[in-house]
C-alpha cells in the first residue's frame, strides 16, 4: 500500500510504479512507467490516506465501457471492458479497436466535458467509531 499521510490524489491520474516505489512499495517487478495496478490478474492499485488521525482506503477503477444484459429467470448480468481516453478497448486482441454493440462508457469517466482515465473509489463503506 502507498501511505499518502494526508495528500490527496484525487481526480488525477493513476499513481505509475515509480510513484509507489518511491513511496516505499518496492516488491513489484514491472517498468517504472506502466501503471502499477493489472486488474485484469487480479493486482488492485490501493492508496491508504491518513488525515486528522483518521485514515481511508481508496481503489483505483480505470475507465470502463459496460453493458447489462437480462437474462430471464437467471437475472442480469453487467459485463465490462476496460478502455482508453479515446473509448477503444485496451484489449485489442479480444475486442478489436471498436467498442463492440450494446457498451457505454459509465459515466463517473466523463466529468465536466473533461475525460478521465479513471477515479478513486473509497475501498470500503464509511462507518462512524462510537464509544
Amino acid at each position: 500500500m502507498i501511505n499518502l499521510a494526508g495528500t490527496y490524489q484525487g481526480g488525477a491520474d493513476e499513481i505509475k510504479l515509480k510513484d509507489a516505489k518511491a513511496s516505499g512499495l518496492s516488491t513489484m517487478n514491472q517498468n517504472a512507467d506502466k501503471p502499477w495496478y493489472d486488474y485484469i490478474n487480479k493486482i488492485w492499485a490501493n492508496v491508504k490516506t491518513t488525515a486528522n488521525g483518521k485514515e481511508a482506503w481508496w481503489v483505483w477503477i480505470p475507465r470502463y465501457a459496460y453493458k447489462i444484459t437480462t437474462y430471464a429467470p437467471e437475472g442480469t448480468i453487467s459485463e465490462i471492458i476496460f478502455v482508453d481516453n479515446d473509448d477503444k478497448p485496451i484489449d485489442k486482441e479480444k475486442y478489436g479497436d471498436n467498442l463492440p454493440t450494446g457498451y457505454e462508457i459509465h459515466p463517473a469517466f466523463n466529468q465536466g466535458g473533461k475525460t478521465l482515465k479513471g477515479i478513486w473509489m473509497s475501498k470500503y463503506e464509511a462507518s462512524q467509531l462510537t464509544n
